[in-house]
């Protein structure tokens, strides 16, 4: 697959999830979430922490880094 359609397929169950929980967004700043909905991407400086510089923000129609 892809890694433009893997990230369509993991956008598309944070909706979802989104939807179930009746949330307004949810919130990807851990280094291993971020990289999970990127496809490998890197948000961190220091590798001891678990927190990223970056966070990516999942709403019901837009994602914001």
């Amino acid at each position: 697959m892809a890694v433009e359609a893997e990230i369509r397929v993991k956008e598309e169950r944070v909706r979802n999830l989104i939807e179930a929980k009746g949330l307004d967004a949810v919130v990807l700043t851990n280094q291993n979430n971020f990289a999970w909905f990127t496809c490998g991407g890197d948000n961190h400086v220091v590798t001891a922490a678990d927190g990223g510089v970056a966070s990516i923000v999942v709403t019901r129609d837009a994602k914001y880094i």
